[in-house]
């Protein structure tokens, strides 16, 4: 019997794949615990356009992703922002805050996991931060300067 597979099941298959299996397997135990339906012409035609409208969304993001990444590339922003005397800030400066400043300086809004392995930033200065893209890794700079 032909299934469409609900969720990841070790030893069978992936989400989403069409996998054959015996009647007794589907029918006893895939189907009643709602890990797989039956695979129809019509369920598998509505798989395929999700697939390709998936794909679509996929292509379009990376296109996005690079011409962000094409945009940043050895871009850097100013950060204000509140600092002792000895130029240590009062509190650490949040991701938060660096994507607010990329997105009006710069004009590119990103979400916040792209920000990767960022160590603390506690004092004024500059500060080396990667960006990932599309799974590309992108050199970016903050200089942070004290809010007067």
């Amino acid at each position: 019997m032909q299934v469409i597979l609900l969720k990841d099941i070790p030893g069978v298959g992936q989400k989403g794949s069409v996998k054959s299996v015996s009647d007794g397997y589907a029918m006893n135990f895939l189907i009643p615990h709602k890990q797989a339906e039956m695979a129809t012409s019509q369920k598998i035609e509505e798989l395929e356009k999700k697939r390709a409208e998936a794909e679509a969304i996929k292509v379009s993001q990376l296109s996005a992703w690079k011409e962000q990444a094409a945009r940043l590339l050895n871009a850097s922003v100013t950060v204000r922002t509140d600092a002792n005397q000895k130029g240590q800030l009062y509190q650490q400066l949040s991701h938060k805050a660096i994507l607010e400043r990329i997105g009006k300086e710069l004009g590119v809004h990103i979400a916040e996991d792209a920000l990767r392995d960022i160590k603390p930033i506690k004092s004024l200065g500059r500060a080396d931060i990667e960006l990932e893209l599309g799974g590309k890794l992108v050199p970016f700079t903050v200089f942070v300067e004290r809010e007067s």
